[in-house]
């Protein structure tokens, strides 16, 4: 279902050690990653990456990311990663 939360629920710690598990098995340094997170249990891995993206977030962690996202959608973060609109998939 759309727009549903579904388990597992990730805490602030797994998302954490996602990011870097990633990472490492990416073998990318910490710069080379970017986080998307909304809310507090998202602060950690958003200090961890490269760069931290606070998307449509509460105020806290809008305040403690290194970028936000407030009116657009998820496509501006390809902007970000220096891909151009010609590149984008649409389908």
């Amino acid at each position: 279902m759309v727009g549903a939360v579904q388990e597992p629920i990730l805490g602030k710690a797994a998302k954490l050690a996602t990011l870097e598990d990633l990472a490492a098995r990416l073998q990318l340094t910490p710069d080379e990653t970017m986080a998307i997170g909304d809310g507090a249990n998202d602060l950690a891995m958003l200090e961890a990456a490269g760069l931290g993206v606070a998307f449509r977030a509460k105020p806290a962690v809008a305040a403690a990311a290194q970028a936000r996202v407030d009116h657009a959608d998820l496509t501006a973060l390809l902007y970000a990663q220096g891909f151009s609109a010609e590149e984008f998939v649409t389908e």
